[in-house]
């Protein structure tokens, strides 16, 4: 029972930032103002991280599925990008590294934001 509370309490986010997203006059992404939604929930502690768990393990295990239809999708066009194949490939190699460099300086950066907070605490 645990789990289906955890699905619905995800389900639930992400239909609350769908809805947020289209009353708004401007396009945004649903997906981004439910991950804020969950942020903020998870920041206030209205929710424990202990409390869903169960169901982001199994999230992140399968991420993978949710690569699939957008990789069908270009071999479906490959007649569209055959002839710019190179500069696609360009792009995805340097936008990977770009987002693993910001990844690991916005992790270097919290981790110091927090030893600089435990070590103002002691």
């Amino acid at each position: 029972m645990n789990n289906i509370f955890q699905a619905a309490l995800f389900f639930g986010i992400c239909l609350a930032g769908d809805y947020i997203s289209a009353s708004l006059p401007f396009p945004f992404p649903g997906s981004v103002i439910a991950m804020v939604i969950l942020f903020i929930l998870l920041i206030t502690k209205a929710v424990k991280a202990k409390k869903i768990s169960s169901i982001s393990t199994f999230l992140l295990d399968n991420m993978a599925f949710c690569f699939i239809p957008p990789t069908v999708a270009i071999v479906n066009y490959f007649e569209i990008i055959k002839n710019v194949w190179w500069q696609f490939i360009l792009i995805c190699c340097i936008t990977t590294i770009l987002t693993f460099f910001a990844t690991a300086y916005t992790v270097k950066g919290v981790m110091y934001l927090m030893n600089k907070g435990g070590k103002d605490n002691d």
